[in-house]
């Protein structure tokens, strides 16, 4: 698969976690594992633009690390269902 490092991924956020990113307290988004969230498309150097909802409030930032792993930790399992296999995006603000 050819990485197209021009077209940014698209990360729609509540309020509550865009604010978290903006402010430092936050660095990793964690999506459900599966064909829009994987290392194809999650890759270490991909541009990122973290919106607030789909309004034009927006920050840029990097991809800069991904992980697989479980939902086990409460507040993640309650989303997604304990044991789900999760994508775990590390993004740096540009």
């Amino acid at each position: 698969m050819s990485r197209d490092l021009s077209k940014p991924l698209w990360i729609p956020l509540r309020r509550e976690w865009f604010i978290a990113f903006r402010d430092g307290g936050k660095g990793h988004e964690w999506r459900l594992y599966g064909p829009r969230w994987n290392e194809d498309s999650c890759f270490i150097g991909r541009p990122v633009t973290l919106a607030l909802g789909y309004t034009r409030t927006r920050l840029s930032g990097v991809v800069v690390s991904f992980e697989r792993r479980k939902a086990v930790a409460p507040a993640v399992a309650a989303l997604y269902g304990k044991g789900t296999m999760c994508a775990v995006i590390g993004i740096t603000l540009t």
